[in-house]
């Protein structure tokens, strides 16, 4: 697996410390990919993170990559899970501010081995949207995220971003009815973003790419993982008022129900889609 990080140290100490204490932590293979600083102030705050990551720590095996240049959150993901799907079949991936709750690797792990040769199936999303529903297993949805999320190399040979392809999608109302989920949430935009060269967003060309694929993610029940990225430290900030009220202090260990059918849960999407309704609001766009 790999993890993240750029200029904050604490929160690379809390992702560590918490992945750590996974029950398979001591089995897993840990690359740590830290992008380099924009400015010399900002020198200090990557030879920090450096040193973080440097430390001792009770994996199977730990290596830093550490870039000598500022390449980005979007190349600096993108190039390291592109490097670690040339050597493994899967990757599991966590940012500088996802950190791993109970459980976490074991989901994760059973999740990728289970649906290995289902080429529908494209991520592996341990965060889930929190949907006024109690449920106990795990279900499929056409969505993305990137708290927290593991995919396999079949899957990765399709992201990119093609820009005449993209704009042709754009200009299509049925994809925008389906890429903003029924006009709930602006991803569209997001993407249009790209096209134009304005934001290096990577998340929304994955998602986009998933949706040209007639892809799925698998989502858990509950989430595995929890954000600590509210504190205005990140790069690129989410601030959709349903993923600030998600934050999960605890969670059981417990590994959910497989779903019987690699298909959309068509009443979770829905529910989906009304919370976004409910909390998106125009000022708060990425």
């Amino acid at each position: 697996m790999c993890v993240f990080g750029f200029n904050r140290a604490n929160h690379l100490r809390e992702v560590l410390d918490a992945l750590e204490k996974d029950k398979l932590a001591r089995s897993t293979r840990v690359e740590i990919f830290l992008d380099g600083a924009k400015t010399l102030l900002g020198a200090l705050k990557c030879w920090r993170v450096w040193c973080e990551a440097r430390k001792p720590r009770q994996f199977l095996r730990l290596k830093i990559h550490r870039s000598k240049q500022n390449l980005g959150l979007a190349r600096s993901v993108t190039q390291g899970v592109g490097k670690m799907l040339g050597k493994y079949e899967t990757v599991i991936v966590l940012e500088d501010d996802i950190v791993p709750l109970p459980g976490f690797l074991s989901f994760m792990n059973q999740a990728l081995s289970r649906y290995r040769h289902s080429p529908k199936v494209m991520q592996i999303s341990a965060y889930a949207y929190p949907v006024p529903e109690s449920r106990k297993g795990a279900y499929f949805l056409p969505l993305t995220s990137c708290w927290g999320w593991g995919t396999w190399r079949r899957a990765w040979r399709h992201y990119g971003l093609v820009r005449k392809q993209a704009t042709k999608d754009l200009a299509s109302t049925g994809f925008l009815k389906t890429m903003d989920l029924d006009g709930s949430y602006p991803y569209s935009k997001l993407l249009q973003d790209v096209v134009d060269k304005k934001s290096d967003t990577w998340g929304v060309i994955w998602y986009w790419n998933l949706l040209r694929q007639k892809g799925l993610a698998l989502f858990p029940p509950q989430s595995y993982v929890q954000n600590i990225g509210w504190d205005g430290s990140g790069t690129h900030g989410d601030l959709r008022g349903y993923a600030r009220q998600s934050t999960v202090k605890t969670r059981t260990a417990a590994v959910p129900h497989w779903p019987r059918r690699v298909e959309t849960d068509r009443s979770l999407l829905e529910k989906i889609r009304n919370l976004f309704r409910k909390t998106y609001s125009p000022e708060a766009e990425n």
